[in-house]
């Protein structure tokens, strides 16, 4: 009965997936991981491709040598440019840690680069770390390079995750497939489509995201809880102020 609750438990738990060639490294990936993440596993980049297409995990383990499939560097670069699967995070976890390799990893696509061998402490602060940015995705679609340059900044610092639309191409579609947590835009067109997005009409819920405006003036009362407005003056402090109210509600 125990170990059905632990796995019932499991479920709610994001995905990761690892992929290595040597089976005891990817048992020690899921031991270390158990309780913060469900660990599936592969043995090479072509089972890699697959599985994040079928599973879309929130997070990928990534190996550099391994049989049976082009290397975790080419598949970086392989996917680069792939919708469907380009955006999934990607930490490479591979003996090959010169500083050319790194930086081409890096370069490549990956958001960090752990060596072999590692300390379990280190693996699961590298993962942490990553998880907690994703529940913070903040997507900026705003006119003012500057403003959104200075805000990307501000929020990386913060540990947030950082998506940048350009006003005229933001979609609902988008939304929805990036899980967001708050938008920020600053044109009144913008907000519009925006709205159209909202799913609920009162209250934040996993999934459901909130709008922080730069506008002069408010034009909408409905659904206030989700829109904050600020004047296009407003300070850098003042935005973040409600962006970090509208990420407490969403926890």
């Amino acid at each position: 009965m125990e170990e059905a609750g632990q796995k019932e438990q499991n479920k709610n738990l994001p995905v990761i997936l690892a992929v290595d060639d040597d089976k005891l490294m990817l048992r020690m990936v899921e031991t270390m991981l158990d309780g913060i993440a469900q660990v599936i596993t592969g043995g090479n980049t072509n089972e890699a491709e697959e599985l994040m297409r079928r599973h879309q995990p929130a997070l990928v383990l990534l190996d550099d040598m391994m049989p049976g499939g082009i290397s975790g560097l080419q598949f970086l670069e392989k996917i680069k440019d792939d919708p469907e699967i380009s955006k999934i995070p990607i930490i490479m976890v591979t003996a090959r840690d010169k500083p050319e390799e790194v930086v081409r990893g890096l370069t490549a696509g990956a958001v960090d680069y752990i060596a072999k061998p590692f300390q379990p402490a280190a693996l699961k602060a590298a993962v942490t770390k990553r998880l907690t940015r994703r529940g913070n995705r903040i997507c900026l679609a705003l006119c003012d390079e500057r403003v959104a340059r200075v805000l990307s900044q501000r929020l990386v610092d913060l540990a947030c995750e950082v998506l940048h639309c350009e006003p005229d191409d933001f979609l609902v579609e988008k939304m929805e497939q990036e899980n967001l947590a708050v938008v920020v835009v600053d044109t009144l067109e913008t907000l519009f489509t925006a709205r159209k997005g909202q799913r609920t009409p009162s209250g934040l819920r996993p999934g459901a995201y909130a709008i922080v405006a730069l506008l002069e003036e408010k034009t909408m009362t409905l659904g206030e809880e989700h829109i904050a407005y600020h004047s296009p003056e407003a300070t850098v402090q003042d935005i973040l102020h409600s962006i970090g109210r509208f990420l407490k509600n969403r926890l």
